[in-house]
């Protein structure tokens, strides 16, 4: 027969075990981390330990004590569960960041990134979405899961008109701003002057360069005066007469589903297969602008001699080409003052309902793309009267 005898310690360190429960472990395993956690190490009551870390005045902690319970939390790397703390307090710490084509554009994700910092940088964190422009349900759902996760505020960078959706979503009381949308008039929206933009562009190749006759690449349909699309067109005909001429004189090139690299190629080639003469190309975007420039130097067109080009949105990549390529550069700011707009509602306790409309300048880059000096009579032959023609 076997005898076991148990120290008085070891007794009482089995009978905790079997009273006290494993810590919760996460889904990899690794034990996570809990309020119980810390008042254990601190040896104090769980109350206590979430009284100090919430930053309380507490007239029963000493200083020691509270002392103990933070070199408890740094010990074990607790970190407090946000979304517990939002339930019990009714508020949020957290904004709601809804941005469209994020995996095809780096307009948007440059916008996000501006936001996001700001957003972190006002104490508060953030919850980012990427809607892919299928349509208003999907910002709907979109909006009813950041309700859900009781978001303070929303911020929107939508694809399409949206009015119906942030009424819907202003008649919940959740504070939202919007970033470059159409026709959004009961809350604050930031964006940046298309019609500036687009007259800078027309105005510099047919002023500064020389050009006589241009083809616009113009990806993206022309639902209201409010979409993108129409506001550039309303800039390249103000320009256009201020220089002496119309649309009717150029060419335009059309496609409301494609608006990236391949819209750029294809519009490019089916100019080259008109037979059309132009000298100068106005895109609407530097991804546009990028392929179109190659496939117009691989078909033996100069650029800028023969043809000048200039892109829109003023990208990275548009001062390393091998042509450098002259762009209107989309200004900074609009992340931050989105921000702004929308701390100021949430600081203040009210939503705006009244239109709060930042529209921000544009600014023209020349390069080598649409250089004056560089401009010489184009090599091509114009094949036709010079009437406008709309291609795609």
């Amino acid at each position: 027969m076997t005898v076991v005898i148990l120290l008085p310690n070891l007794v009482q360190a089995l009978f905790m075990a079997s009273i006290v429960p494993d810590q919760p472990r996460s889904k990899t395993g690794r034990k996570r981390v809990t309020l119980s956690t810390v008042a254990r190490e601190a040896g104090v009551a769980v109350s206590t330990a979430s009284a100090i870390l919430r930053g309380e005045k507490t007239s029963w902690a000493s200083e020691v004590t509270r002392a103990r319970v933070f070199s408890a939390a740094k010990k074990v790397e607790y970190r407090p569960n946000q979304i517990a703390r939002s339930l019990r307090s009714q508020e949020s710490n957290l904004i709601g960041l809804a941005f469209h084509s994020l995996d095809m554009h780096p307009i948007p994700m440059a916008k996000l990134a501006e936001v996001e910092r700001h957003v972190i940088a006002s104490g508060y964190q953030v919850l980012i979405r990427n809607h892919h422009g299928r349509g208003r349900d999907e910002i709907q759902s979109l909006l009813a899961d950041y309700l859900s996760y009781q978001v303070a505020g929303v911020i929107l960078m939508p694809s399409h008109e949206v009015e119906e959706q942030i009424q819907w979503l202003l008649s919940t009381g959740l504070p939202a701003v919007t970033i470059d949308a159409a026709n959004v008039v009961h809350v604050p929206n930031v964006a940046v002057d298309r019609v500036r933009g687009a007259y800078l562009q027309v105005k510099h190749l047919m002023e500064d360069a020389g050009c006589r006759r241009l083809a616009f690449f113009m990806p993206g349909g022309m639902g209201s005066q409010a979409d993108p699309a129409a506001q550039k067109m309303d800039g390249f005909t103000m320009a256009l007469e201020e220089c002496g001429s119309s649309r009717e004189e150029h060419l335009f090139f059309r496609d409301e589903v494609d608006s990236g690299y391949e819209f750029g190629r294809r519009a490019a080639n089916a100019l080259l297969e008109s037979g059309e003469f132009v000298d100068g190309v106005v895109a609407t975007s530097d991804q546009v602008a990028l392929t179109a420039m190659d496939v117009l130097t691989h078909a033996g067109v100069r650029v800028p001699e023969d043809v000048a080009v200039i892109g829109f949105d003023g990208q990275a990549f548009a001062a390393h080409l091998a042509v450098p390529l002259s762009t209107v550069c989309q200004p900074a700011g609009i992340g931050r003052i989105a921000v702004e707009m929308l701390i100021d509602q949430l600081k203040s306790g009210q939503k705006k309902t009244s239109l709060e409309n930042r529209l921000l300048l544009p600014e023209l880059v020349v390069r080598a793309s649409s250089d004056p000096a560089r401009r010489g009579r184009a090599n091509w032959k114009p094949d036709s009267a010079g009437s406008s023609r709309t291609f795609m």
